[in-house]
């Protein structure tokens, strides 16, 4: 897996086959003041990171991907907003 390299396109879908970056979450550039988890996507820097929860338990995961342009992201963060992230890989 490729670190993120910081390519800045904004096209819809245009990250879609992109390696899967790693990323920390509390590095991210935040959407509003209000929210801990919604994030800018650092790909496209248009697009938006929700942060998954996992549909049975409802905890965060690690993966998330921008809707966006697509791109796929592993977050290396421990905790996301004092919730435990649960390491998946894809």
């Amino acid at each position: 897996m490729m670190p993120y390299r910081g390519n800045h396109v904004s096209t819809v879908d245009c990250n879609r086959d992109e390696p899967l970056c790693r990323v920390r979450h509390a590095d991210l550039r935040r959407l509003s003041d209000e929210s801990v988890f919604k994030v800018y996507c650092p790909a496209c820097t248009e697009g938006v990171l929700l942060v998954k929860r996992d549909p049975e338990t409802l905890d965060l995961i690690s993966e998330d991907r921008c809707l966006f342009c697509g791109q796929w992201f592993v977050y290396e963060d421990e905790t996301i907003g004092g919730e435990p992230v649960t390491r998946v890989e894809p």
